[in-house]
């Protein structure tokens, strides 16, 4: 007996369309004469696939095996599905797959390093979905943000116009892969060689503008030894969105070649470009009091304009864009080495460039120009229900203005991957059916190395070094010019960063099949060691200097774990199978991710329990899995606590006086010192206040005074504070500011910081307003500590006296020039000192069902139905280190009570810290509500999609089909901004906000026929058949949208 591998010509093809080349794998005989081959079991086998139905998949164990008999749940996406839907990238094709998320609002807890950081910052509301790799989805409620191509690490995707098939293996996969895209992996598998010369080409047209275009070409080279297929692809779209347009093009040549008969190589490579141009935000959140803190915008919704609609306006203009460079090169060799004997080794080398432009806005108040100051009407985040938050300002805010920076940021990201594999399969036994033995090894070694760069141009938000426009401006925001026509202000080097993460493995995975197929068993353990170098180079935009404070490298031991899986399927019948399966995940901290003392942190872990049953019955007419997991996850870098204490950098000198600007927070910012706003009316300097903190005796004021702002400034407002027995206490801050001020702890400065007299500060603040002088106390001082004390002891118990109102002094943690000395532990707070922020490592479960079906009726009629309900909940937010100079500042922003976040979290007493002298005894109290999922993935969903060939009606040629999907409710708000800000409406409840379901109609029609003797087909793909334009928390539905498809094949 002759053995072989088969031929150049990969098993992996599917039926397709008559427009393209058929995918279809030759049999031995035909290729090779009668010499008898065995297939590469490397190579998925499609012999008996039909239509949406696929029975074998590699994803599961690097092997040819079939589904059914594999104790997880796996999930194929043929090609026929992909070209009914009209797919033409990955997303689009795992529309109706189960469990899959495409677009989320609400990763309070799914993925911490993608907050804010993705293009329009925190006025995008789409979180961790809107990653620009466009990998980036959610599986059984985890996000994963990157896919596989041929079974190696992809950061990015190119064109669905390659893609052959795609496998979705559902819960953790570190066995074989050694990442934790913990919900599951998205494998796909890219259209091989074909043993026949053919060809094809499609043209497409629709909505927004769409053209695209794809080319299919594929044959035999060197007398049938090698074979060669290349595709390309180029479109061009927009959507329903002003400015919004892609530019996208794609080629894809792979060449096999056997020298061999037993050998075989292959040679992959892909290239692709996109630009996306305006795709910035679409407008800005609604509020003129949280300038830059964007934990505190997410209280608000967005500003409209008359004439403008929420849903297609994008404010941020035709400026920002998006540029994106990849390619990818993959060498493989298989070789069969005996009977049963298989060896394969492959590397693949993947990168990608993103350039990219975008622009940050934020409302603020009493800043910058003055004549473009105007009156914004802030909107709560629930209109109906309202806000109390403690900083939040619901009347019209006058004096308000939009501060914005442009920013130029260049990422680069390049992965080196290999991997070596020898599978052997050896049966026992086999000539007595019940005690055959069917066995399976496969052992193997891969490694990796990632290389992640970032290149950072912007302004100095921190030094209040903006671009400004009226925030009542409707107009686009421009690159070149600000609000008044003048030049921008040059954007500058600010920060660099790379990581080198590597990571090797080595696994043994065991499949055995016994009592004639009864029993199936599947096992395996995984070896890990991985470790990832970090620097970061910050630069002052005033002079190009290294901000040390912004400055740091790490590179700390590798670290070494392990994994494993085991899972068994039992078959009563050869008809349905029951399966139990126990799997872990492990997620390399690829990306760099540094925890709050700045150390790069340890790999995520997470561990599935999964039972399900799988069927195939009616001689396979009704077939599909469905099954039960629980994913618990641990170490999940969670960003969201902007003002927690950490210890990687230090900005703040304990060596020297700790100084505060205090411009607008005293009691002559609300009484003594004032300017002309821009409508000429004399106002008071101080911001805003909510508290009456600095008008003493409230008993002498006759009604509200100037400067007092939010809810509390009615009337009704008034006097309730002024019944809360405080008085003291703000008598107490007024002679603690009369002692400071005596004591010399108060200074006065110029917007340069050089030093002047409290004469010379009203003035210049009365001659320019904001911005034009500085106040600062000297807190070393004691008489400047008496005065903070007093008011932060005020805060707290006006929090408790007044629970679910607005107790807001005023914001402490602005800062001011070098010059006048401004030194605080607040400089060492998480999010003012690194961009990203610093994680702690949160833990969480998500526990659920989820399940596909495939039906054929007839050999015409297939239907697919796919459903999932989870529940998912938050076991730990992670821990905060101790700082080291806490008992230097007891001020800093983690210390500070005004009922939100820092000292007490929300409306009460402290209850945060067991030891206010140990930062590390943060408790995260109130801060995750109960029954709230902390995350927007679907509480449950359902969809179907069909297709009915109508040759048996009398037209032949013709197919109809469509599919619909059911979204039930999303959880777009958990009670709790990114930042650990507490929600609460006007009656104190969480606020906690779910989508209405939705449902989605999309219908598809296509007729094949010949044209002059070439196989041809015209498609038709209408989505959203239902035009569906409402809006589902802060996202809105696209509408309508259509295109038609001609293809060739030649």
């Amino acid at each position: 007996m002759t053995v072989c591998l088969g031929t150049p010509f990969a098993a992996s093809g599917q039926t397709t369309a008559p427009s393209q080349p058929a995918d279809k794998t030759e049999s031995p005989s035909s290729a090779l004469g009668t010499e008898t081959l065995v297939l590469n079991p490397f190579v998925v086998s499609t012999a008996k696939d039909k239509g949406y139905k696929a029975t074998n998949a590699t994803s599961g164990t690097r092997l040819d095996a079939a589904i059914k008999d594999l104790p997880m749940s796996l999930e194929v996406i043929t090609a026929d599905f992909i070209r009914d839907t009209g797919a033409v990238n990955l997303r689009e094709a795992l529309r109706y797959s189960a469990g899959i998320q495409l677009q989320s609002q609400n990763d309070y807890t799914g993925n911490g390093l993608a907050q804010y950081q993705n293009p329009g910052g925190v006025n995008n509301p789409e979180m961790q979905t809107a990653n620009k790799t466009d990998t980036s989805i959610v599986i059984r409620g985890f996000t994963t943000d990157n896919a596989l191509r041929d079974g190696f690490r992809r950061k990015v995707t190119t064109d669905a116009a390659n893609v052959s098939r795609i496998e979705v293996v559902r819960g953790p996969a570190a066995l074989l892969y050694g990442i934790g895209n913990f919900g599951g992996v998205v494998n796909y598998l890219i259209k091989q060689p074909e043993a026949k010369e053919q060809g094809s080409g499609e043209f497409t047209f629709g909505t927004y503008g769409l053209i695209r275009g794809t080319v299919d070409e594929t044959g035999p080279l060197a007398d049938g030894k090698a074979g060669y297929r290349i595709t390309a692809a180029a479109q061009q779209n927009g959507d329903y969105t002003d400015y919004y347009k892609v530019k996208k093009f794609a080629v894809a040549p792979i060449f096999t070649y056997r020298p061999w008969k037993n050998t075989e190589f292959t040679l992959d490579l892909e290239y692709g470009r996109n630009q996306t141009t305006g795709l910035g935000f679409q407008s800005i959140r609604a509020r003129a009091d949280a300038l830059g803190n964007n934990g505190r915008e997410e209280h608000a919704g967005f500003i409209t304009f008359p004439g403008e609609h929420l849903r297609t306006m994008r404010w941020s203009g035709p400026d920002t864009y998006q540029k994106t460079y990849q390619g990818n090169i993959e060498f493989k060799m298989t070789q069969h080495i005996a009977e049963g004997l298989d060896f394969l080794v492959g590397y693949d080398q993947s990168s990608v460039t993103f350039d990219t432009r975008d622009v940050n806005a934020s409302v603020g108040n009493n800043i910058g120009p003055i004549s473009l100051w105007s009156t914004v009407y802030p909107v709560p985040l629930d209109a109906a229900r309202g806000d109390t938050d403690a900083n939040w300002a619901a009347s019209p805010v006058p004096h308000s203005i939009m501060a914005y920076s442009w920013s130029n940021v260049k990422n680069g990201q390049r992965a080196k991957q290999g991997r070596a594999e020898l599978s052997y399969k050896l049966d026992l036994f086999d000539k007595h059916p019940w005690f055959e033995i069917k066995n399976n090894v496969l052992v193997g070694v891969s490694t990796e190395k990632d290389t992640n760069t970032s290149i950072l141009y912007t302004l100095d938000g921190n030094n209040q070094v903006y671009d400004w426009k009226s925030a009542s401006d409707p107009t686009p925001f421009r690159y070149a010019t600000q609000g008044d026509g003048s030049p921008s202000l040059p954007l500058r080097l600010r920060h660099t960063s790379g990581s080198i993460a590597k990571e090797t493995g080595e696994y043994a995975i065991y499949q055995g099949q016994f009592l004639k197929g009864m029993f199936t068993l599947l096992g395996g353990v995984r070896n890990d060691s991985n470790g990832v170098s970090t620097n970061d180079v910050g630069y002052n935009y005033a002079d190009g200097s290294i901000d040390t404070g912004a400055t740091s490298s790490y590179a700390p031991d590798t670290k070494a774990y392990r994994t494993n899986q085991i899972g068994v399927s039992f078959a009563p019948i050869k008809a349905i199978s029951i399966y139990a399966m126990r799997s872990q995940g492990l997620n390399p901290n690829f990306a760099g991710a540094r925890d709050l003392t700045g150390k790069p942190m340890d790999a995520v872990k997470a561990t599935n329990k999964e039972i399900g049953i799988k069927f195939d019955l009616f001689h396979g007419r009704v077939s599909g899995t469905i099954s039960h997991y629980q994913i618990t996850r641990e170490g999940q870098p969670n960003g969201s606590f902007w003002w927690a204490p950490q210890t990687a950098t230090h900005k703040f000198d304990p060596t020297k006086p700790v100084v505060y600007n205090i411009t607008d927070l005293n009691p002559d910012a609300a009484t003594k010192y004032t300017y002309k706003d821009n409508t000429g009316a004399t106002v008071p300097l101080i911001q805003w206040n909510n508290n009456y903190a600095y008008w003493g005796d409230l008993n002498g004021l006759s009604g509200v005074p100037a400067g007092a702002a939010g809810a509390t400034a009615t009337t009704a407002g008034l006097q309730s504070y002024q019944s809360d027995k405080l008085n003291p206490e703000r008598v107490a801050i007024q002679s603690s500011w009369t002692a400071a001020k005596s004591a010399g702890a108060v200074s006065y400065w110029d917007k340069t910081g050089n030093a002047i007299n409290e004469s010379a500060f009203a003035s210049l603040i009365a001659a320019s307003g904001p911005g034009s002088a500085y106040a600062t106390i000297n807190a070393s001082n004691p008489a400047g500590a008496a005065y903070m004390d007093a008011v932060y002891g005020y805060t707290r118990d006006a929090g408790t006296a007044h629970p679910g109102s607005d107790n807001w002094p005023g914001w402490f943690f602005n800062s001011s020039p070098s010059g006048t000395g401004y030194n605080n532990a607040s400089q060492d707070t998480n999010s003012f000192v690194n961009n990203p922020s610093l994680s702690a490592p949160e833990s969480d479960r998500n526990t659920g069902w989820d399940g596909q079906l495939i039906i054929s009726p007839t050999d015409d009629w297939q239907l697919l139905f796919s459903f999932e309900k989870n529940d998912h909940k938050i076991l730990s937010l992670g821990q905060f280190p101790d700082y080291p100079y806490q008992d230097k500042d007891r001020w800093a922003t983690w210390m500070f009570p005004n009922g939100q976040w820092g000292l007490s979290g929300y409306y009460d007493k402290n209850v945060q810290y067991t030891d206010e002298t140990h930062t590390s005894t943060f408790s995260f109290k109130g801060l995750i509500y109960p029954g709230a999922q902390g995350m927007d993935y679907p509480k449950w969903s359902w969809s179907a999609f069909t297709n009915l060939k109508m040759g048996r009606f009398g037209l032949k040629g013709l197919t109809i089909g469509g599919g619909v999907v059911r979204t039930g409710p999303q959880e777009y708000q958990s009670g709790f901004t990114h930042a650990g800000d507490a929600l609460k409406d006007n009656s104190g409840s969480p606020i906690i906000l779910d989508t209405p379901p939705r449902w989605t109609v999309n219908v598809f029609s296509r007729y094949e026929f010949k044209a002059d003797k070439h196989d041809a087909y015209i498609q038709a793909n209408i989505d959203n058949l239902l035009n569906d334009q409402h809006h589902y928390g802060l996202l809105w539905a696209p509408g309508l949208s259509a295109r038609v498809t001609l293809g060739v094949t030649f």
